[in-house]
This record gives structure tokens, sequence and C-alpha cells, in this order.
């Protein structure tokens, strides 16, 4: 290609289109048929935000994941537990994170110990974000989801969508939870 002939355009490359909240919210809808085939329209709700607030967080904090558990291996039983917190978040470059070796994705890998696995993934969040996942009331919700086989159909559903910030900005996740 010429680059000073007028009549070659450099080629153009494009990105795919982010997707808008009310698409998210769409592919987040998608996921809520098992939750209300099992716990009914009114409870099902809960779930489905919980879900996906932990697959936001879960992008937010992939970009550090590496780095918050060798801080949790080299520090973990040696520093007391706010100082090691403190630490972690540092790590994290939030003032959260998750010292789970495991990630919405690892969760999907045995379905039959999906119920064990998310248990364990939640208990490595910052006591913060433990809160509110109590809050929540996912826990309550885990044996049920479980017990009627839906559960890793509902992780596997969230762990598909992308809500990591270079596809959904902060501004946009705020209309997706509106």
């Amino acid at each position: 290609m010429n680059p000073h002939s007028p009549t070659e355009r450099p080629a153009r490359t494009t990105e795919p289109a982010r997707p808008s909240p009310a698409e998210i919210v769409e592919r987040i809808r998608q996921g809520t048929v098992p939750l209300r085939r099992v716990l009914g329209a009114s409870d099902s709700g809960p779930v489905t935000l919980a879900m996906t607030v932990l697959r936001r967080l879960d992008c937010l904090l992939q970009p550090t994941k590496a780095r918050v558990l060798e801080v949790a291996s080299r520090w973990g039983g040696r520093l007391p537990d706010e100082e090691l917190e403190v630490q972690l978040n540092e790590a994290a470059g939030l003032p959260f994170h998750n010292r789970s070796p495991l990630d919405f994705v690892a969760l999907r890998q045995e379905p039959a110990e999906t119920a064990a696995r998310l248990r364990k993934y939640l208990s490595g969040f910052s006591e913060n974000i433990r809160a509110i996942i109590r809050a929540f009331e996912l826990e309550r919700a885990i044996p049920a989801l479980d017990e009627r086989g839906v559960l890793h159909e509902v992780v596997s559903h969230h762990a598909a969508i992308a809500l990591d910030p270079q596809h959904v900005s902060d501004g946009e996740m705020v209309a997706v939870f509106d």
C-alpha cells in the first residue's frame, strides 16, 4: 500500500461492539430460567443478583489473582488476620480480595463438586465482601440448587458473561444493576 496514494485507504480494524446494559441484562436473565424452576420467581432474583455481583468481582480481581495468591501463601498464618487482610487488599489493588485459588471459570470444571467449590470460593473473599454475600443469603440457596441439579448450570452461565471493565464499564454496571 502506498501511504501517499489518495485512493488507497488503510484497512479498518473494527472491534466488536460492546454490549449495551440492556443486552447484558438480557444475557443475565437467560440464566434465571433454572433458578425460577427451583426457587420460584420471587426467590430467584436475589440469587441472580448475587451471582452477577460475584461475577463482576471475579472479573475485577482477575488481573491481580496470582499476586493475591502469592501474598496469601507467603504471609498466611504469619501475620495477624487484620494485617493479612490489608496486605491482600493491597495486592489486589482494591478494597477487597479473594484468596481462594478458584475463580468463576474454575468453578465450572467439576460439575459434581460445584457446591463445595462455590463455598470454598465464597469463603476466600475478604470479610467486607462476605458480609455482602451473607445479605443475599446465597448460602441458603446453594443446597436447593445443587440437589435439583441446576447449581452448575447457573454458575456456568454466569461464568460465561464478560463483566470485566474492558467489556462493561462501571457506569454500565450501574445501569445493569438498576
